[in-house]
């Protein structure tokens, strides 16, 4: 797409309708209206849900629901490389979005979900979180999530899977997408 683009650039040089300056701004303007849109789930892909959920079950095995105690979603772990590989997607001109599923057991998961992210990511991604509990409403390029959701519009990256196992194959698929 973008080469067909560029094509039209150096046409524009010898052309008669748009200087390469004009074009060029025309262009940046196309890609500004046509960014790549990333959705990125929050559990078990950048933060650890079931290695949490794991040592409160360990210590306590009674409590079926750990993930329903006050500030469980608040204090989950970074996930190797999600925060910094999301800030890098969005300098380089990505469209991201944080998309989470919350918890229906734990009305405190919304808001907890949304501390986690200023906490991690600063207080400008709260503008870019979104909570639903089915994915598959969403129209995106991409989705980043450890499940598939069946009827999502769009490429899923099932991370955690053997085809995306962490974050640096995530990034190299993302940037392969984008060449298609």
């Amino acid at each position: 797409m973008y080469e067909k683009l560029i094509g039209k650039l150096e046409e524009a040089e010898k052309g008669p309708f748009y200087t390469k300056e004009e074009f060029e701004k025309i262009f940046e303007e196309y890609k500004r209206k046509h960014r790549i849109r990333i959705y990125i789930d929050m559990d078990d892909t950048l933060c650890q849900f079931t290695k949490s959920k794991n040592e409160h079950l360990e210590r306590n095995p009674d409590n079926k629901y750990p993930w329903c105690q006050l500030d469980f979603f608040r204090n989950l772990e970074e996930v190797q490389s999600g925060v910094e590989t999301i800030k890098l997607l969005a300098k380089e001109g990505y469209d991201v979005w944080i998309l989470t599923r919350p918890s229906i057991r734990n009305p405190l998961s919304y808001m907890e979900k949304r501390i986690w992210v200023e906490e991690h990511l600063g207080f400008d991604w709260c503008d870019k979180l979104i909570l639903c509990p089915n994915k598959s409403l969403l129209i995106g390029d991409i989705l980043i999530d450890d499940k598939i959701w069946e009827n999502f519009k769009g490429i899923q990256l099932h991370f955690g899977s053997e085809s995306c196992s962490d974050w640096e194959t995530a990034y190299k698929q993302i940037h392969e997408y984008e060449k298609i």
